[in-house]
């Protein structure tokens, strides 16, 4: 039962009462008044009061869930706003933050201003909306975000995921498949080397067994080392050395200026 039930006065006898902030985890009486709590600790009832007996239950403030789907609008052949409510407040759940991925996607004012009045009208929990940062959720033209939160959405998401997964594809260089570690690097250097008019000498080894998390690794450092030389070193030569030794591998960047030369080392 919620407390809100409690229309009048009403008492909830001997509840575990659990709260982290309040640091309370004893058993308690709250006394209710008008749906809120009005006072804790070993309470007298009177005989117009309603009592719940809660032996053995806990009592705690209500979850919140930050990740539901209701799906409507659009897809209420999977959820509604009001079965997704009844099964929130059925676990202790009193506020949800519902996803955009509707159909159509809250990614507009008149979207999300119908899921506010449908909660209004249907859910039995608080129910916040959240927009997608772009249209439609593809990722490409930024939704109207002043709008949706004027209309009540109270955060914004989006295929977060799957973003991830672009953005990583996007930053790992085809060549590392093409060509290899050893290619790919001294490619990396020779192109370097003729948009910033630094000589950078490479030497290498054939190493076929490196994991692709280590050919990646250092590839982004070899970008990282000589955009550092470019802009900070102001070095006329560069020395880079892909090296093995039992089961380490070393890439050293070293340059005419630096005292002491970079060595990310990895093991195999």
């Amino acid at each position: 039962m919620r407390l809100g039930e409690l229309e009048e006065q009403g008492k909830v006898q001997d509840g575990i009462e659990t709260d982290g902030g309040w640091k309370l985890d004893r058993k308690l009486d709250l006394l209710v008044d008008q749906g809120k709590i009005a006072s804790l600790g070993k309470i007298q009832a009177k005989k117009s009061w309603d009592v719940i007996d809660a032996s053995g239950w806990i009592v705690c403030p209500g979850f919140i869930d930050m990740h539901v789907h209701l799906r409507e609008p659009g897809r209420e052949d999977k959820e509604t706003i009001l079965s997704g409510s009844r099964a929130a407040v059925a676990g202790g759940f009193t506020s949800v933050l519902c996803m955009p991925n509707t159909d159509p996607v809250n990614d507009s004012e008149a979207i999300t201003r119908f899921i506010v009045e449908r909660a209004r009208q249907a859910a039995s929990v608080y129910v916040f909306p959240a927009g997608a940062i772009t249209k439609g959720l593809k990722g490409e033209e930024l939704a109207d975000i002043g709008e949706m939160v004027k209309a009540g959405a109270v955060a914004l998401t989006d295929a977060t995921m799957e973003n991830i997964r672009l953005l990583a594809r996007g930053l790992r260089p085809l060549e590392l498949d093409a060509l290899g570690l050893p290619r790919t690097l001294e490619g990396y250097c020779r192109e370097f080397s003729e948009l910033t008019d630094i000589s950078i000498e490479y030497s290498g080894f054939e190493e076929p067994q490196l994991s692709e998390a280590t050919n990646i690794c250092l590839y982004r450092y070899l970008q990282e080392a000589l955009t550092n030389v470019a802009k900070h070193a102001r070095a006329q030569q560069v020395r880079v050395e892909l090296s093995s030794q039992n089961d380490e591998v070393k890439l050293t960047v070293s340059d005419n200026v630096g005292d002491s030369p970079a060595r990310p080392t990895v093991r195999k």
